[in-house]
C-alpha cells in the first residue's frame, strides 16, 4: 500500500544521506592525516589532554548554538523538549560535510520533527539560527580584529569580515527575513506560521544573538587548546591569554567564510584564514598544524556526539503535521 511504499522511500533516503556523510568524512579524515603526516609530527609530541580540551569547549560552543536554534523553534510557536533540538542540532553538523550544506537542513528538520514541530516550521528555524550565528561570528570577528589592532597588518581581513558581516547580517535582521521568507514560500506557509513568523522580532532574537556570542568564545577556546597541544618549542612567541581575541576573532571568520564557501565542512578555506591571521604571531607550521589539530578534533567531537544523540533519539517514524 501507500504507507508501505512511503516508509520504504524514506528508509532508502535515510540509507542515501547517511552513506553520503559516512563517505565524505571519511574522506576529510584521510585527507587531514595524509597533510598532518607531511610536517613528520610524532604523535608523542602531542598533548592530549589540551586535545580533550578543546573537544569539551567546542561541544560547549555547539550547545549554546543549539539553545539558540531552541529559540528559533520557540519563536515560531513550536514546542520541541530541549532533547529534541539539542539533539537535532549536533546530528545536522555530519551533513556539513558533504557539498552544498542542504544536508544540514534535511537531517536537523527531519529529526526535530514531530506532533509539537511542524516540518515547515523546523526548516525556516535552521534559516534562522544558521544566518543569526553567521552574522554574529563575522560582527564579533570585525570587532575583535579591531580591537586586538590586528588590521593594521592584514587590512584585507578586515574588509573581508565587514564583508561577511554584512553578507549574514542583513538578510538574518529579523525583518528582512520575514519579508524574504513570506516572498519565497507565497502560499505555500500555512496560516500559522504566517503568525508565527511576526514574532521573529530583534527584542526576542535577543537572548538567542547573546548565547551565541558565547558559542564562539568557547570555540575561541577551543582553537587556543589546539595551540596549546603543540609543543612549546615550535611556536615561534609564547602562548599567552592576551592572544585570546585574536584566536577567537581567527575561528569566527574562518567558520564564517567556510560557510559561505560552501565546500564541505569549509576545508581549505578555514586553513587559510586560521594560516593567514596566525602565522605571524605563532609561525607557519604551528598554525598549520593547530589548524589540522582543529579539524580533527572537531570531527571526533561531532561524532561522538551524533552517535551518542542517534542512539537517544532513535524512534519510529514521527506524527506529520
Amino acid at each position: 500500500n501507500n504507507q508501505t511504499t512511503k516508509t520504504r522511500v524514506a528508509r532508502l533516503l535515510k540509507a542515501i544521506i547517511f552513506g553520503l556523510v559516512a563517505i565524505m568524512i571519511s574522506r576529510t579524515i584521510s585527507h587531514s592525516i595524509d597533510e598532518f603526516d607531511d610536517f613528520n609530527f610524532s604523535i608523542e609530541q602531542i598533548d592530549f589532554a589540551a586535545l580533550l580540551a578543546s573537544g569539551l569547549f567546542y561541544s560547549l560552543g555547539l550547545l549554546c548554538f543549539a539553545f539558540a536554534w531552541h529559540k528559533s523553534l520557540k519563536i515560531l510557536g513550536q514546542s520541541p523538549s530541549y532533547s529534541e533540538s539539542v539533539g537535532s542540532y549536533f546530528l545536522s553538523q555530519l551533513g556539513k560535510y558533504v557539498p552544498g550544506k542542504a544536508l544540514v537542513v534535511v537531517i536537523r528538520s527531519e529529526r526535530v520533527h514531530s506532533e509539537r514541530t511542524a516540518l515547515a516550521a523546523a526548516i525556516t528555524g535552521v534559516f534562522i539560527e544558521t544566518l543569526a550565528m553567521m552574522a554574529v561570528g563575522a560582527i564579533l570577528a570585525s570587532f575583535l580584529i579591531l580591537l586586538t589592532g590586528f588590521h593594521r597588518a592584514e587590512p584585507t581581513l578586515l574588509w573581508i569580515s565587514l564583508g561577511l558581516a554584512l553578507t549574514a547580517a542583513i538578510p538574518s535582521i529579523p525583518p528582512v527575513f520575514r519579508s524574504v521568507i513570506r516572498i519565497i514560500t507565497r502560499r505555500k506557509l500555512g496560516n500559522d506560521l504566517k503568525t508565527n513568523i511576526t514574532n521573529l522580532t530583534t527584542w526576542n532574537m535577543l537572548p538567542a544573538w547573546g548565547i551565541q556570542i558565547l558559542g564562539w568564545v568557547l570555540l575561541g577556546a577551543s582553537m587556543y587548546s589546539c595551540l596549546n597541544a603543540i609543543p612549546k618549542g615550535l611556536l615561534v612567541t609564547p602562548l599567552s591569554l592576551s592572544d585570546a581575541g585574536l584566536i577567537t576573532a581567527t575561528v569566527a571568520l574562518a567558520m564564517v567564510a567556510g560557510f559561505v564557501s560552501l565546500l564541505p565542512g569549509g576545508a581549505g578555506v578555514r586553513e587559510y584564514i586560521i594560516l593567514t591571521l596566525l602565522a605571524s604571531n605563532f609561525g607557519v607550521v604551528p598554525a598549520t598544524v593547530s589548524a589540522l589539530l582543529l579539524r580533527l578534533t572537531w570531527l571526533v567531537s561531532e561524532l561522538s556526539f551524533g552517535a551518542l544523540f542517534y542512539i537517544l533519539m532513535n524512534r519510529t517514524t514521527p506524527i506529520k503535521n
